[in-house]
């Protein structure tokens, strides 16, 4: 067997540290969300930038796809629209990110403008990462 080694980065964005301040349990929903099974791995930065936060999340990487990932996924589809963020919330989600470098960046925007638009989640933070940007939300309660 072959197994391609790729560089990770040295450092997570830093809206995790915005996240110390928070008088909240925080549990975070990490998105793009990849809901394609070829694309599983995709979530694998999540658990990598965990390691920095060590918060709580609802989607990230383990190996093997539970049966509860496809639940998360289906019941979040078309997020935030219809009852999407109230799942979320049922989920107890506290904070969501959104980081543009592991999404496209057309898609990225236009899924930032929906969320603001819903006015169920405030900015905390926004700072480039990588080369795009990388936000930090926090969901009303």
């Amino acid at each position: 067997p072959t197994i391609d080694l790729l560089p990770v980065w040295k450092r997570p964005p830093s809206i995790y540290a915005s996240l110390k301040s928070s008088p909240r349990d925080v549990v975070l929903l990490e998105y793009p969300l990849h809901p394609n099974p070829d694309w599983f791995a995709e979530n694998m930065p999540y658990m990598y930038f965990s390691m920095w936060h060590w918060y709580r999340m609802v989607n990230g990487y383990s190996g093997s796809i539970p049966q509860s990932y496809w639940k998360i996924v289906e019941s979040t589809a078309g997020f935030p629209g219809g009852n999407t963020v109230d799942y979320a919330q049922r989920l107890g989600v506290t904070h969501l990110t959104v980081n543009c470098k592991l999404w496209d960046a057309l898609a990225c925007r236009i899924f930032t403008d929906r969320l603001e638009r819903t006015g169920r989640f405030t900015l905390v933070r926004s700072v480039p990462w990588e080369g795009a940007q990388t936000l930090l939300y926090e969901l009303r309660p």
